[in-house]
């Protein structure tokens, strides 16, 4: 993913290190076992992982939607009150919002 630009170079080291972490976890080697500790900082990395590659766009994307929201709010209200002939200079921009 990294190669492909999908995904930042410092992510791809997070997730090389997640993946062989894992690894080491998910196959028994009495000499090479994991700890406690690395399982424990294992899933605080894949969390902040998942948070900025899947939750932090998502978020970002949500509140961009709503700013539109709002603008759009705005602009038709200002539309309707030039439909029903009212002065919009005399609106203050706080009745606006």
């Amino acid at each position: 993913m990294a190669e492909e630009h999908i995904l930042d170079a410092n992510l791809s080291t997070w997730a090389d290190e997640i993946r062989l972490v894992g690894n080491v976890g998910a196959h028994f080697d009495p000499i090479d076992d994991v700890t406690l500790a690395e399982a424990t900082d294992l899933a605080k990395l894949t969390r902040q992982l998942l948070h900025y590659v899947y939750e932090l766009p998502a978020s970002i994307q949500r509140k961009r939607g709503s700013r539109q929201r709002v603008t759009e709010t705005r602009r038709l209200f200002a539309l309707t009150l030039v439909a029903f002939g009212l002065d919009t200079s005399s609106t203050t921009p706080l009745e606006l919002r």
